[in-house]
């Protein structure tokens, strides 16, 4: 991917990875509700970081921290801070490249280790709608490299 693409793919695939996580966490916590009566937004980040029910759901989270990372370090060039060197322009397409390819390795391949996969593909048969989230993820994954 050339290096003036992947800020827009990131862009793109972080905007379309946000929608995806929130209604996988808002199915979820649905279940949990139902099972343990209603949460505040308080308690159900709680459950979101320690409860292993949401665990699964942790691979996505960590993609989406790096790829703000990614788009993050793109502005630090303009802005330095001290406190966190800048990546250097090829430093940041290999990420780049290397995120967008996890990405797309997590949603479609079998052999995902843990438990992800297993809960990942019963919340597309349970709900239309985060099938075709899972498209719009897999739609804004560029072609080339990934």
């Amino acid at each position: 991917m050339a290096l003036t693409n992947y800020h827009e793919s990131l862009t793109q695939v972080r905007r379309t990875l946000l929608g995806l996580h929130k209604a996988l966490i808002e199915g979820e916590r649905s279940d949990y509700e139902k099972a343990h009566g209603a949460v505040s937004a308080g308690e159900m980040l709680q459950l979101l970081i320690g409860d292993d029910r949401f665990s699964w759901l942790h691979p996505i989270s960590a993609l989406i921290v790096r790829v703000d990372e990614l788009i993050s370090h793109d502005g630090e060039r303009r802005r330095p801070n001290p406190a966190r060197p800048a990546m250097t322009p090829d430093q940041v397409s290999a990420g780049a490249e290397a995120v967008l390819r996890e990405t797309r390795e997590l949603l479609t391949r079998e052999d995902v280790p843990g438990s992800f996969r297993e809960r990942y593909d019963a919340a597309l048969k349970r709900d239309p709608a985060i099938v075709l989230m899972h498209q719009e993820v897999m739609n804004s994954l560029p072609l080339d490299r990934v």
